[in-house]
């Protein structure tokens, strides 16, 4: 399924009047953006239910960098969510969710796998998912050291911005 009508380029809605099913062999594949529609909003491709929405198959959530420039990770304590779907209600869950990373320039695309349902951690972002009765929804939680911040350790003193560029390295 996907909202957008296959133009990656702006993020699309979709309106369902009545209610949506996703069995086990769905993939829903919207793109998602860096930039905000609102504050805390990051503009994406969603699916409108008028009724209720059943979740279960893979969600693929597609970040293309060629035409969504930017910083995938918010500010430090800063949250930001796609909302993918809304609904009246729902139930069930994804089965599986990630986050394909496409890079036109160089051809490659990372998979990032993301917690169902949950939260992890990447880097200096921490994902968390929720499929519940009011839709879908992924949200990402700055998390990186102040960059500012001197920080002592046992090798001597070193800045936030160089722990965030070695942990953004080691990810």
């Amino acid at each position: 399924l996907r909202a957008s009508g296959g133009n990656g380029a702006v993020p699309g809605t979709l309106a369902v009047a009545g209610n949506l099913s996703f069995d086990a062999s769905s993939v829903f594949a919207p793109n998602v953006f860096l930039t905000n529609s609102a504050p805390g909003q990051r503009e994406s491709d969603r699916v409108n239910v008028t009724g209720n929405a059943a979740m279960a198959g893979t969600l693929q959530l597609v970040l293309n960098t060629a035409v969504s420039p930017g910083s995938f990770v918010p500010a430090r304590g800063v949250s930001e969510t796609w909302r993918l779907i809304s609904s009246a209600g729902g139930s069930g869950a994804f089965d599986t969710a990630q986050l394909l990373v496409v890079d036109p320039m160089s051809g490659t695309t990372e998979t990032i796998a993301l917690p169902v349902n949950g939260t992890s951690r990447r880097g200096a972002v921490q994902i968390t998912t929720l499929f519940d009765a009011t839709g879908a929804t992924v949200t990402l939680l700055g998390i990186a050291q102040d960059p500012n911040a001197r920080i002592q350790t046992a090798c001597g003193t070193v800045t936030g911005a160089a722990i965030n560029d070695l942990v953004d390295h080691l990810m």
